[in-house]
């Protein structure tokens, strides 16, 4: 994908036509707006009114509020509670917005299809930093609710993933494009409480939380200090029915690629196996196997170490066994620790298994069993996760980490000791979330570029440093084509274990071909869907596929 400059798209000046009407702009395409003294006044695409300020006049373009600190203490305001007044320059295109700290200005540019927003923020008039903001450009009203859209909020992560949604309402298609390609900034399409019945979107752009979002939605500030300025760019580009986040907006798909480069290098898409030694359904933990292992009630750890020893290496030369006819390039151990406590359940922390499990570390059995798999030439791995353990009162607690820098670190030290005792070399990681940026996997991968991350949960910006997981419970069975707009050369890791992935054996087939690799539960009997599907791909028997 050629790698585009949207910027010098957004520098460009409306040309001006004498034979429409003051305050008129038509775009190519069908898509036609107006402007009056409060900025966009009226919005079509092929004769579907998109906005009217006559109609909805509080859908004008408005800051909804913003957030001053000093001294490490903030404050958000109430934009339309506090002093301001608002200043309309017809020809430069320009609504301004004066405030006691400066001043927020929207200029406008109709060009291409596309309607462009440049909004310059000016923090010159106070001794406070601006935290960050929450701005409503205008509203949206579709003549029926778009394709995929179920009355929630959109919104894109500007870190995490490229700014890019698409309101596909059947007649016509709208892509809401946040441009500055992996800043710190929100951007979407929200609903209100009457979403379902008016069909009303309010198109959003902030640099700040908005007290209603999802809790599990990043929290991302882009600060301006005192004395200075910043630009934010949006535009909405308009296509028929069906259009996509790439034909609307491919130039910020490739900007964001270009700011996020893709840097995976795994040739090897064997599928890998998943080997899960414990359980943690209580009703199999007992005082002589707390931790559950093998799921198996009878299993003594306590008073017969070596039955359990003989029945863990027997584990081991059973999944090698089948690993060797399932072709598969090696394997991932889920709870190397145990499952001895709800709060901790796979714990994915390797330096804690001496602690949590002492019959693993006892005569180095634990090093004995990854080593079966090493001399059988297979590849090991383990479960990390991105939290941190913390024991209360003896008993273990999984902790979220704020600092992404001890995150990061953490993450860190658990590959580093995996990899030095046991040769660990692929890692899944367990229970991230959107909070977890795509800067702390790239991170991670820059120091231990030979090993394969697998994010347990992951936006589009995590592919750039890893594979992430995937299943039919994840609603794909294949990497999905608005990842491989982004990044071609893109893969997951899939699932098969999710009853119900036979019947995306299609979809999984051409995963396969396009580069994923896929997981069997790898104990107890080969996977012929698995054998199937890489047979069907072409790639049954091939060690690397690219």
């Amino acid at each position: 994908m050629a790698v585009l400059k949207p910027r010098s798209l957004l520098l460009l000046l409306l040309t001006a036509t004498a034979s429409l009407p003051s305050g008129f702009a038509r775009g190519e395409s069908g898509m036609s707006a107006s402007f009056g003294s409060n900025g966009l006044s009226k919005l079509s695409y092929n004769g579907d009114v998109l906005f009217d300020e006559a109609a909805t006049p509080d859908g004008v373009f408005h800051l909804r509020d913003f957030t001053l600190s000093s001294s490490g203490k903030a404050t958000q305001f109430d934009a339309g509670a506090v002093r301001h007044r608002s200043s309309w320059n017809a020809a430069a295109r320009t609504l301004t917005l004066w405030f006691d700290w400066g001043a927020v200005a929207v200029r406008y540019s109709v060009a291409a299809g596309a309607l462009r927003m440049e909004v310059a923020v000016s923090n010159t008039t106070s001794r406070q930093t601006l935290e960050g903001m929450n701005i409503f450009p205008l509203t949206l009203k579709f003549p029926r609710d778009p394709r995929g859209f179920d009355g929630g909020p959109q919104g894109r992560f500007g870190p995490n993933e490229p700014g890019v949604d698409v309101a596909d309402y059947g007649d016509g298609a709208v892509a809401v494009a946040e441009e500055d390609s992996a800043r710190p900034i929100y951007s979407g399409i929200l609903s209100d409480n009457n979403t379902a019945a008016t069909h009303r979107y309010l198109v959003w752009l902030a640099t700040a939380p908005l007290a209603w979002m999802p809790t599990s939605w990043p929290i991302l500030h882009d600060r301006i200090a005192p004395g200075s300025r910043a630009a934010y760019h949006l535009s909405l580009r308009f296509g028929p029915g069906g259009s996509t986040e790439t034909s609307l907006a491919a130039d910020a798909l490739a900007a964001y690629a270009a700011a996020v480069p893709f840097s995976v290098e795994w040739p090897d898409r064997r599928p890998i196996s998943m080997l899960i030694l414990a359980s943690s359904a209580l009703n199999v933990h007992t005082p002589n196997n707390p931790r559950g292992w093998f799921n198996d009630r009878d299993v003594d750890v306590m008073t017969r170490w070596g039955q359990f020893r003989e029945r863990l290496l027997d584990y081991a030369f059973q999944s090698i066994r089948i690993m060797r006819g399932m072709n598969a390039q090696g394997m991932i151990t889920w709870d190397v620790e145990g499952e001895q406590y709800p709060d901790a359940s796979y714990v994915g922390d390797p330096r804690l298994t001496a602690k949590l499990a002492p019959e693993l570390a006892a005569a180095g059995l634990v090093d004995q069993y990854f080593a079966m798999f090493r001399k059988a030439g297979l590849r090991v791995g383990v479960t990390i996760r991105p939290q941190q353990i913390v024991f209360v009162n003896g008993v273990p607690h999984q902790r979220t980490i704020a600092d992404p820098d001890v995150e990061a670190r953490t993450l860190e030290d658990k590959i580093e000791f995996a990899r030095e005792h046991w040769g660990c070399t692929i890692f899944y990681i367990d229970s991230t979330d959107a909070t977890e940026s795509p800067a702390i996997l790239r991170r991670v991968h820059e120091k231990f570029p030979d090993v394969l991350l697998i994010p347990e949960n992951a936006d589009l910006g995590m592919y750039s440093a890893g594979a992430p997981f995937a299943s039919l419970g994840k609603d794909w069975v294949a990497t999905p084509a608005w990842v491989h707009a982004v990044y071609p050369r893109a893969f997951s890791v899939i699932d098969t274990s999710i009853e119900g992935t036979a019947s995306k054996e299609a979809d999984m087939v051409q995963g396969v071909k396009n580069g994923d690799i896929l997981f069997f539960l790898g104990w107890s009997e080969p996977s012929e869907l698995v054998r199937r599907v890489y047979r069907e791909a072409g790639a049954w028997g091939v060690p690397a596929s690219r």
